[in-house]
């Protein structure tokens, strides 16, 4: 019985993301990419919502949370109806996610306040292996190593915000070393 809804599934899933002409690698790595989209964006919106409700007062971090969740929900998105998203809207999503990390951090009160953010920037360049597109992963990584040098630098200038306790600060470090992992 189980079988037969994973096969089902599995059909499924092959129709809404397969367009004339995909090769069967190139469908199983979108599959793989796809479901491994929904898998991130489930969870940064399951602990988004959960320290909505622990720390509702951190705002930075569930707004965060909520657009890195729209962020990666694009990549449910478009692959079905853009069957020909390629590498570079991929890219552009996780260059998004490094700014939006860097921004993050600062208004935290740079790398040591940061909860561990520094980790969704570092998991954005080891993502970018799977884009088989070496100019990609470098410039991920050259963006990534921008932000935490230009970070480094204004750390001394930040203002750690009053409701970024060390628990807290301890707790989403935790989370993201975890989440990396």
């Amino acid at each position: 019985m189980s079988f037969a809804i994973l096969y089902k599934a599995d059909k499924w899933v092959n129709r809404i993301l397969s367009y004339p002409g995909i090769d069967k690698n190139s469908l199983t790595q979108k599959k793989i990419n796809w479901f491994a989209s929904i898998a991130v964006t489930l969870m940064i919106f399951c602990v988004t919502m959960t320290y909505h409700l622990v720390f509702p007062q951190l705002r930075i971090l569930i707004y965060y949370g909520l657009i890195l969740t729209a962020i990666y929900l694009q990549g449910i998105i478009f692959p079905i109806f853009f069957h020909y998203s390629g590498v570079w809207r991929a890219f552009i999503d996780q260059s998004l996610v490094v700014i939006l990390t860097f921004v993050c951090i600062l208004l935290l009160g740079g790398i040591p306040w940061s909860g561990g953010l520094i980790f969704v920037g570092l998991a954005q360049v080891f993502f970018s292996l799977n884009f088989r597109e070496k100019r990609a992963t470098i410039l991920i990584f050259i963006l990534y190593t921008v932000t935490i040098l230009t970070a480094g630098l204004l750390n001394p200038f930040l203002t750690v915000p009053p409701e970024m306790t060390p628990s807290v600060n301890i707790s989403l470090f935790v989370v993201n070393l975890l989440w990396i992992s």
